[in-house]
């Protein structure tokens, strides 16, 4: 944005009182203190943080300017506070001793030369000249290094934070060099209730030492009003167990440890990346402590630090790697506080993935303890994540699969509400995209763990979406690759479990050529198991709905059919491919001779063929499906064709010696009723009635019951 317009929209807001600029780049700017003038007489806070003006150096901007910013009293009579974070400006601002502004708040934050950088040689110059500025000691970058007891920050000396001392109760040095003289300096504002010297979590060790030796009980007790004080990331906040058990401090005259904190407790402790925080009686000399040693520190230092991308990263890292020493009620704080978090810094790859990771975590073990909004706000969030058209999270790969994977942990579509539809949408759009990577593995298997609910209709409701459509549409894309991977086969099982008792998406399929891909599948793919079983069941659901049948009277496809009726080997126990092949074929028969259209194959050599088919199955097979409801399977059994009775009799028998709960599904739907029918005289297979038996029998002791209450 120009600079031009920005300052007209200032000057013309009078009732504009706080004014914050961050991240952004303001072009038009004559000198690099031009951006100062946007601070106004009616300005009461003045914040800039990572403003780009003009790099010092740079060609289009006039270098090495001799002006700077005055300030003073007269001219900002409401500035109470003042945050210059990171910005080159402020090396073009300069206190007036003559007219000192009452400044509450000063922050100089991201400053850590030791000399004034390269660009304000001549500004230098023109201050060490100007006797009005005697005071100022001032080291440019072409200056020879002074020694470490003399060196001063010349940007604190710009600022004579010594002559604020009446009305300064704030001061922030975050990741600033300071040096011995400077902190002499600092004790002379007596009335400081913060102090913030803290250093950032990505300093390098050279640049974390920077802070002079002096103990923590030292600092808070030449600051008879302090409240808060931070030194993260600095070798203050790591000395505080030494400290304790020493009679004296450093400095000749200085009170030891307990005689500082004996009647007094500070609010506010920073601690973050410091060993302190383990002090054994760190809450008895603060109130709240920001640190790295447990839960409740790392919810404080992501609070405290929402304006630090670093220490953001440092604490949410470290908040999955303690969660679970965590409460239910901290943990509920985390995400509330990391949601916050990204949604201010979307552009930060390491910060969505850390949130990712604790929504992973935390769901898996605190689901029940958040609420349906803090669920549905979550979910909202991780598929804007996952989103590909979206422009705020531009999330690489690795992000998106962490999103994912943390989607599963949540009920669908109960914790969506309103916004199932739209996250179905964008579920199908990024398996599309990315079929042929890890991340379409994680997305097939979550749209498989959403259609295998049984707490609401779900099926019902992705009819109304283009769920059927997209993944046959993956299946389309593996098959013209001639690829059978996980995706390929996994997308089949979940037509095969959305189709369950959902006839709409049945129909949806066929309507969409879905017969066709399934033999084109079955050409290509001809050898692979997996997906011919979980086509085959997927068929056998379709072949349930009496309206949908007479797209499968094609004669490759039966003859496909009668073909998987028969076991590979003698010695098979896998009859799941011939079982689901021989129910399809079961429900083709049961609407009658007329509804049997096609010559090849015949009618009867394929009843013959299932008939043969179940009577070489070993009754005692373990099975590897599941069922909701038996009322397609009971439907067959008085139809009138006994090989179709035969099938569906012994799959009765089958299944219900492996779950109990198949016993109270059959005992609720007449299972009883149908079978007890079930007679040599009435025109069944004496093999179907001994089947029938046994199946009663095992049903006899809940229908005694049941008989004997009526």
């Amino acid at each position: 944005m120009s600079f031009r317009v920005v300052e007209k929209f200032v000057s013309k807001q009078l009732s504009l009182a706080h004014l914050k600029i961050c991240y952004c780049r303001i072009g038009s700017c004559t000198y690099q203190n031009t951006v100062l003038l946007l601070c106004k007489e009616h300005i009461i806070s003045f914040h800039l943080q990572c403003v780009d003006a003009g790099s010092l150096s740079g060609s289009s901007m006039r270098s090495n300017n001799t002006d700077y910013h005055n300030l003073s009293n007269t001219r900002h009579p409401n500035l109470k506070c003042l945050r210059l974070i990171g910005v080159e400006c402020g090396w073009f601002m300069i206190l007036n001793k003559f007219d000192v502004p009452h400044l509450n708040f000063l922050e100089l934050s991201q400053y850590s030369e030791k000399c004034c950088p390269k660009g304000t040689e001549k500004l230098v110059e023109k201050l060490n000249n100007d006797p009005m500025h005697s005071d100022l000691v001032l080291q440019s970058s072409l200056s020879p290094e002074p020694t470490a007891d003399t060196l001063r920050n010349p940007l604190l000396q710009f600022y004579r934070i010594n002559l604020l001392k009446s009305t300064l109760k704030s001061l922030v040095l975050h990741n600033t060099w300071i040096g011995k003289k400077d902190l002499e300096v600092i004790y002379e504002l007596e009335n400081l209730e913060l102090l913030d010297l803290s250093m950032s979590i990505q300093a390098t060790n050279e640049l974390v030492m920077v802070r002079p030796s002096i103990k923590l009980h030292e600092i808070v007790d030449r600051f008879p009003k302090l409240r808060s004080l931070d030194v993260s990331s600095t070798a203050i906040g790591n000395t505080i167990h030494e400290d304790s058990v020493s009679s004296r401090g450093s400095n000749p005259g200085s009170r030891d440890f307990w005689d500082v904190f004996l009647n007094r407790k500070l609010d506010f402790l920073g601690l973050l990346d410091c060993s302190g925080g383990d002090f054994y009686a760190i809450y008895h000399i603060a109130q709240e402590v920001s640190g790295s040693y447990s839960v409740l520190q790392l919810l404080t230092a992501i609070e405290r630090c929402m304006d630090r991308i670093p220490e953001l990263i440092y604490a949410s890292k470290r908040l999955y790697q303690q969660h679970y020493e965590s409460t239910p009620e901290h943990n509920v704080r985390a995400i509330k506080l990391m949601m916050e978090a990204v949604t201010r810094y979307p552009t930060s790859e390491t910060l969505l993935a850390n949130l990712c990771v604790n929504i992973y975590g935390m769901m898996r073990s605190d689901y029940c303890h958040f609420n349906a909004f803090q669920k549905r706000e979550m979910i909202r969030l991780l598929v804007e994540i996952i989103n590909t058209d979206d422009q705020i999270f531009r999330a690489s790969t690795r992000v998106i699969r962490i999103a994912l994977l943390s989607l599963e942990h949540f009920k669908f579509p109960t914790d969506c509400g309103q916004d199932f539809e739209f996250v179905i949408d964008k579920l199908m759009k990024i398996l599309q995209h990315y079929s042929e990577d890890e991340i379409g593995k994680v997305a097939i298997h979550e749209c498989n763990m959403i259609v295998c609910n049984t707490e609401q209709d779900v099926k019902v409701m992705l009819s109304r979406t283009n769920f059927v459509q997209s993944i046959m549409a993956v299946i389309r894309k593996k098959l013209r690759l001639k690829i059978c991977d996980e995706v390929m086969t996994l997308s089949w099982g979940t037509l095969w479990n959305v189709s369950d008792e959902t006839p709409q998406n049945s129909s949806t399929f066929i309507q969409n050529g879905g017969i066709e891909l399934m033999m084109n599948c079955f050409e290509v793919f001809s050898t692979n198991d997996v997906l011919r079983k979980s086509a085959v069941g997927f068929v056998g659901n379709i072949a349930e709905v009496q309206s949908l049948r007479p797209h499968f009277m094609k004669e490759s496809l039966l003859q496909l059919f009668l073909q998987w009726t028969e076991p590979k080997n003698e010695n098979s126990v896998d009859i799941e491919l011939a079982y689901h092949a021989c129910g399809t074929l079961s429900h083709l028969l049961s609407d009658g001779e007329a509804a049997w259209t096609i010559s090849h194959p015949s009618r009867d050599v394929v009843r013959a063929k299932i008939y043969e088919a179940v009577n070489s199955w070993n009754i005692e097979a373990p099975r590897q499906v599941n069922y909701r409801s038996f009322v397609p399977i009971l439907s067959l059994v008085h139809r009138g064709v006994e090989e179709a009775s035969h099938w569906a009799v012994w799959a009765l028998c089958n299944l219900i010696k492996f779950d109990g709960d198949y016993r109270r599904i059959l005992e609720r739907e007449g299972a009883y009723e149908i079978l007890s029918t079930v007679t040599v005289e009435c025109g069944f297979f004496v093999k179907t009635v001994e089947l029938a038996q046994k199946v009663i029998e095992m049903l006899g002791v809940g229908q005694s019951s049941n008989y004997a209450e009526g």
